[in-house]
């Protein structure tokens, strides 16, 4: 049973840590110095007015997502690296109590201080004009700022089973991530003094804010449920392929949907581009999850085996994260392949440079792909494999093709990259005698029982 508030005994002792009687008393004083500061240099109350609505907000923005992800970060951090995690791992508190308290309980005095910003915002909103515009940008920066905590504790749940106490964990390096996330989607925020745009989104017609405190809210629930989850792979408890799939699925069908209603396509059109960006996504997704999660090859033995034995039950539980990415691009990839054989499409932006075989060639690419990743990590420490086999794709994705373009052997590209123009002779046969090599050397150092990984038993 999950326990709220101060029930919860991982909420009561980060709030007792971080709440010091000195936090409490200097944090509002040396906010309302700040704010008292804005009201002296200010000529007249409205222009007050918006210094405290700009100061207060980007005060708030530095709490939550600055020092708020930080701590979040480091209360599971500090405890890997001081050796009590696993203790922590031992107790009786279940995998919701943990993700509330951490997620919550971590960062209890930003929000703190948050708290006064907040109210400073509110203030200044509701003494000038677009009050509603201004409360609805707070929303989404509340939103957003939960979902940056949510990301954080995720990527170093994440970063922690592959690590696995080998040594100590930098925090940093997730905050870094997180920060350069927001930093590229920081411009959208202008999208909110565009009230004359409209954003279609299947039937539904919607302002820029409006569908931002949509989107947000959408990842935000999504991005809880994934640290609720991942602690639970911290405890032990093994979780089914049914939510990821699930994730996968309602991300495709939303970014479908930005296309679904749009008038100046015919039907074909739309649904060609549903299924190209749903493809894409699960390519993107197979990627970022393959190299996020350990590849040991005891967890794939013991996947093979349930397989051998029909036990799909057994399987779908053990299944990692990016084979569940890679059966549904497949599927998305032989969806897309039959349309593009069958559907008139006449409007497309430069679909006739797209080859059909473009799709199947992609998949092919990630095979091979997948399969040097494997390869390397049935060698080696996981994180350093990883790393390896990210050099050997940048040499072959982005070194070889440099020189082939600078050598003016343009026709090679389709050898070593997917390329649009990519036909069945230039771009299919060499990639799949590429996929056909790495199988070989799997299944070899697969044979040979490979040399160990770091990882564990872990479940879905």
């Amino acid at each position: 049973m999950t326990s709220y508030g101060l029930a919860n005994p991982e909420m009561k002792r980060n709030i007792w840590l971080e709440l010091t009687p000195n936090r409490l008393v200097v944090t509002p004083l040396v906010l309302g110095a700040i704010f008292f500061l804005a009201w002296l240099t200010a000529d007249d109350y409205l222009e007050f007015m918006g210094y405290l609505r700009h100061i207060s907000l980007m005060l708030f923005c530095l709490m939550v997502f600055v020092w708020g992800s930080k701590l979040v970060s480091e209360s599971v951090v500090s405890e890997v690296n001081d050796r009590t995690w696993d203790f922590q791992r031992m107790t009786a508190l279940g995998p919701a109590d943990m993700t509330l308290g951490k997620l919550v309980g971590s960062a209890i005095c930003p929000w703190y201080g948050a708290g006064f910003c907040a109210a400073a915002y509110i203030l200044s909103a509701l003494c000038l004009p677009d009050t509603v515009r201004h409360m609805k940008l707070l929303l989404v920066i509340l939103f957003s700022g939960i979902l940056c905590h949510a990301l954080v504790l995720a990527m170093t749940l994440m970063g922690i089973r592959k690590n696995r106490g080998r040594e100590k964990i930098n925090s940093s390096f997730y905050l870094v991530i997180i920060i350069g996330l927001l930093f590229f989607s920081a411009p959208l925020i202008s999208l909110f003094n565009k009230e004359e745009m409209l954003i279609r989104w299947y039937t539904g017609v919607f302002s820029p804010p409006d569908f931002m405190i949509f989107t947000s809210a959408f990842f935000l629930c999504w991005s809880v449920l994934g640290v609720y989850r991942a602690m639970r792979t911290e405890l032990q408890i093994v979780n089914g392929p049914w939510v990821w799939t699930l994730f996968l699925v309602t991300l495709m069908l939303y970014a479908s949907g930005l296309t679904a209603n749009d008038d100046t396509l015919s039907f074909p059109d739309r649904l060609m581009l549903s299924l190209i960006l749903s493809y894409g996504i699960g390519i993107t997704l197979t990627y970022i999850t393959a190299f996020s999660e350990p590849k040991d090859i005891v967890d794939f033995r013991r996947l093979a085996d349930k397989v051998a034995k029909t036990q799909w039950r057994e399987a779908g539980k053990l299944m990692p994260l990016w084979a569940i990415s890679l059966i549904l691009s497949v599927m998305l990839c032989a969806a897309t392949t039959f349309f593009s054989l069958t559907l008139e499409i006449d409007t497309l932006p430069d679909e006739q440079q797209l080859t059909t075989p473009f799709y199947f060639n992609l998949l092919c690419f990630l095979l091979r792909d997948l399969g040097l990743l494997i390869y390397v990590n049935l060698k080696g420490r996981s994180d350093r494999a990883d790393i390896a086999a990210m050099l050997y794709l940048m040499i072959l994705y982005l070194l070889i093709p440099a020189i082939i373009t600078v050598s003016g052997a343009e026709s090679l590209l389709p050898v070593f990259v997917p390329t649009f123009d990519g036909g069945l002779l230039t771009g299919t046969l060499p990639v799949c005698i590429q996929l056909v090599f790495i199988i070989v050397l799997v299944q070899k150092r697969w044979a040979a029982g490979g040399l160990g990984v770091a990882g564990g038993p872990h479940g879905r």
